[in-house]
This record gives structure tokens, sequence and C-alpha cells, in this order.
């Protein structure tokens, strides 16, 4: 019997070239624009997710005030604050600040442009659990001139070879030592980062007077929570600490600073502010995307619907000949339900 289903169903299509591609690309087309949207939605909700403790790493946002009046808004702001933050305030169990350092990578004789290079302080590597596959996260950092690599760039530069103990050389002049080697991290973070100088080589290279300037920007600090922690009440705090840390500033020039803890895992779809670490996505697009993709796959079950329901009007005669000689209920719905599969 289910041969006969099946012979059947393949002679309709055959019958109906047309109409049955139209009916089988119109429903396959559909679900698959809706899996794809669905797929890139997901991916880019996925942001930061995979981080342990994502939920309690913020960022520290900067606002900058000339006269009273919001000038700028930074996504990487002072030095300062990180330190002076954890020192203050119980509520911070650690810090990790970065700064971007990219230049010109040399090994022996090769020399390859990175852009993925940052000074980062030892805390980064445990805030950010970067899993090492080389090296101990909590003093790969803790020297001048002592770096951590990625797998892959560890590959790129050294092939089969074991890349501790490695150097090499930045912007053609001091030689970093490779103290660590960490897997790559995955696509999914608005934080993309290949090679880790240590933060006491910032320090060299600035001066000590960096680890207290509150007016200077590009640094980006995350701070980690201590759990069920009120961020609105704590935002207010710091802010009445940071105000007298920078009272001086704002007498003499008029210039003052506000700052706003950004959670870790909406920074990728809800920040667009200067001095990013990269474009970030719009979750308004994601959510437009999502609701496009469910109108999709509803104008395509509508489509199928419809022509369905032509096809068994245009078929009547066949079945009213079929139940006259001796066509069981039962049977004419397994042979459409059979034509319905393969369509599908």
């Amino acid at each position: 019997m289910l041969k006969n289903y099946l012979k059947i169903s393949f002679r309709e299509i055959y019958n109906n070239k047309i109409f049955s591609i139209i009916h089988i690309l119109g429903v396959a087309i559909g679900i698959a624009a809706f899996l794809l949207i669905l797929r890139y939605a997901q991916f880019e909700l996925s942001y930061d997710n995979f981080y342990k403790n994502a939920d309690n790493i913020y960022r520290v946002r900067q606002d900058r005030y000339d006269k009273g009046k919001l000038s700028t808004t930074w996504g990487a702001g002072c030095a300062a604050i990180g330190p002076a933050l954890k020192k203050e305030f119980p509520e911070v169990i650690d810090y990790a600040r970065l700064s971007n350092v990219n230049g010109i990578i040399t090994t022996n004789q090769d020399k390859f442009r990175e852009e993925k290079i940052f000074a980062a302080n030892t805390s980064f590597l445990t805030i950010f659990p970067v899993k090492l596959i080389g090296g101990i996260d909590t003093s790969a950092l803790n020297d001048p001139y002592t770096a951590v690599i990625s797998k892959s760039i560890a590959d790129k530069y050294f092939g089969q070879e074991n890349p501790m103990g490695k150097t090499f050389k930045l912007n053609n002049s001091e030689n970093f030592k490779i103290t660590g080697v960490f897997n790559d991290v995955p696509e999914n973070t608005h934080l993309k980062f290949n090679i880790l100088i240590s933060w006491p080589t910032y320090i060299v290279w600035n001066g000590p007077d960096i680890e207290t300037a509150w007016f200077w920007d590009g640094y980006y600090t995350y701070i980690l929570l201590q759990k069920n922690v009120d961020v609105k009440a704590f935002e207010k705090k710091m802010n009445d600490f940071t105000g007298k840390q920078i009272a001086d500033r704002t007498r003499q020039f008029n210039q003052s600073a506000k700052y706003t803890l950004q959670p870790l895992k909406s920074i990728h779809l809800n920040s667009h502010l200067m001095w990013e670490a990269e474009v970030n996505g719009d979750s308004g697009m994601v959510y437009f995307l999502l609701l496009i993709a469910f109108i999709i796959l509803i104008i395509a079950w509508v489509n199928y619907t419809n022509l369905s329901t032509v096809k068994a009007l245009l078929r009547s005669k066949e079945v009213g000949v079929r139940k006259v000689t001796g066509a069981l209920k039962s049977q004419l719905v397994k042979q459409f339900l059979t034509e319905s599969f393969i369509n599908n």
C-alpha cells in the first residue's frame, strides 16, 4: 500500500511540475530564510555570554562635561579609576585595565602587522578567564616586557615550536618574552585580542603618573562586582567619590566627568560610543530581523496552506472517484499525508 501511495505522489508531482516547484520551493525558502536569520540573531545575542561571572562584569563608561554640558561619551576613559574603585569600595572584587598598543611584530626576519594588541594588567586574565594552555594566569603579566599570545599567533610566528620563553620585538624596539599562550577568544565577544603585553611595560613607557591620571582618556576599565550589588546605588557612590578626585580640575577648567557601569553582555548590541574596541552591533536591527524572520515563516506557511487548499479543490473529482470505487477515508488521509511529506 505504501508503494502505491508513493507512486501516486510522485506521479502527481511529475504531472504538475510548475505547481509542485512553487509549492515546495515556497515553503523550503521560507524555512531556510527563517533559520538563517534566527541563527544570526542567536549569534548576536550570545556576545560575551561565555565568560564566567559575565553577569557581574561591567565596563566603566566615561561621560565628559564641559561647562556643565555633556561634550563626549567614551567607551574608554581614564586609567586611575580601576585601582581607585578597588581600593575604595568592597563591592569591587577586582578590575581589568587595557590600552591599545597595535604595531609591527618582528620574529627573526619575519614582520607582521597586528591590530589586536593590548597592554593589560594581570587581573585581566582572571576577570576574563581566558584559558592559558601555557603559563600561569596569575603571574604571566607581572613583569615588564612580558606578553601572552593566542594559539593562532603562536602557530603563525613559531609553527610547531613551543613559543614559551621565546621573544618577539614590538615596533622594532623592545623585545618581549612570551610567558603564556591562550586559546583564541571566540568571535562572539566585543573585545577581541591576540596579544597582551604586561601593564608594567606600559608604565615603563609612560611613567607612573598614568596610575593616578583622571583626565587621560583611552583606557578600557572593567570591574567585577560582588553578587547582588545594587548597580544604581553603587554608581551614585562611585560618582560622589570620583567627583572629589577631580574637584580641582573641575574648579580650574570647569570640566568634569561622570561614570556609568555598562553590563558586559549588553555592550555589543547597545553601545556606540567613542573609542569602542570594535564596531558593535545594533539590538534594534537584530530584533527587527527576528520580526522579519517570523513574518517570512508565516507567509511561507500561509502560501503553502493556500496552495494545498487549491490543489485539494482541483482534485475533488479524483477523491470522489476513489470513494465510489471503495477507497476508505483513512486510505485517502494516508495518501494525502504521504504527498505532503514528500512535498516537504
